[in-house]
């Protein structure tokens, strides 16, 4: 089976019953249907999924939210596939390092392997985690192998209602 995606591919996620949309775009994928996707929360398209162009000058920084979870909502068709933009370089868009807290132990979590491999976690200390990106609650890295992409629908539905600019109706691309 051909997957409809590849590392640079943008796409589309409908919320709230497909009355708006989420963009993403894949930033690592594997030869399954493993990906890591970058989403940009603070640009809700409502009533009409975005258009490629919407993606123009988008860059890692941008993302509000990277998760790890599988492909199948492109596959299926539920997620948009908007295409590509340019040359896409892996280089653009560094995994992060991330913090997570457990059982009152303070870990930063890094992806030294790749994204789709067992993160290495180390102790750090309270200051350190405090100015590192979270990665407990519903961005929780273990949670994406369990139970996959359709999760994602559910964490992003909560996550858009969430955020401040959600409310506006719309939300300009830069």
């Amino acid at each position: 089976m051909k997957k409809p995606y590849r590392q640079g591919t943008w796409f589309a996620v409908p919320i709230d019953g497909g009355s708006a949309f989420v963009l993403g775009v894949v930033a690592r994928c594997n030869r399954s249907i493993r990906i890591l996707p970058f989403f940009f929360l603070d640009r809700i398209f409502h009533g009409q999924p975005p258009a490629l162009e919407d993606a123009i000058g988008l860059e890692a920084t941008d993302a509000s939210w990277i998760a790890n979870t599988g492909g199948q909502g492109m596959i299926e068709g539920e997620w948009l596939v908007l295409g590509e933009l340019g040359d896409w370089s892996v280089d653009d868009w560094p995994l992060p390092v991330f913090r997570h807290e457990y059982e009152g132990k303070y870990q930063r979590v890094v992806f030294a392997d790749g994204p789709f491999k067992r993160p290495h976690v180390e102790e750090i200390s309270q200051q350190e985690w405090a100015t590192m990106p979270d990665c407990s609650g519903p961005a929780r890295w273990e949670h994406y192998t369990e139970f996959g992409w359709r999760t994602i629908h559910l964490n992003l539905s909560e996550r858009v209602t969430d955020h401040p600019e959600s409310s506006a109706g719309s939300t300009s691309v830069r």
